[in-house]
């Protein structure tokens, strides 16, 4: 009975040190692991890797924003290219384009976002800033 019951025992440490064998190999990629990412961000700390990390996600979600944004810009004035957005506004009015903005917040006409408003309230002064360039 002596025999069975070590061999037994015998069995559970080996299992065991196959575990703790194990663990250890898990244990040393995670530190590696941990290694690379602090040494890419130049961080000391797995918290601040988050923090850098949701800085990236943060600066990725404001440019598909911006991409959007820019999308209906373009799209509201029937422009491919934003530069030729940018020389329109250059060219417009400003004070004519806050006295509108300052319009459209006041008597919040028409239905629609505000972006629509702004969008609109610009389309209609570069149009009119348009035509003055025109003559």
């Amino acid at each position: 009975m002596k025999k069975a019951e070590t061999e037994s025992k015998q069995l559970a440490l080996e299992d065991q040190s196959l575990k703790i064998r194990d663990l250890e190999a898990e244990i040393a990629i995670c530190e590696r692991r941990k290694s690379e990412m602090t040494q890419l961000f130049g961080v000391t700390s797995l918290q601040e890797v988050e923090k850098k990390l949701r800085m990236i996600e943060q600066r990725k979600d404001l440019l598909r924003r911006c991409n959007a944004i820019e999308r209906e810009i373009r799209e509201a004035l029937s422009i491919q290219d934003m530069g030729d957005v940018e020389a329109m506004l250059d060219a417009a009015d400003r004070p004519a384009l806050e006295a509108e903005q300052v319009e459209l917040r006041a008597s919040d006409r028409g239905s629609g976002s505000a972006r629509t408003r702004v969008v609109y309230g610009i389309q209609q002064s570069v149009r009119r800033g348009g035509s003055r360039r025109r003559r």
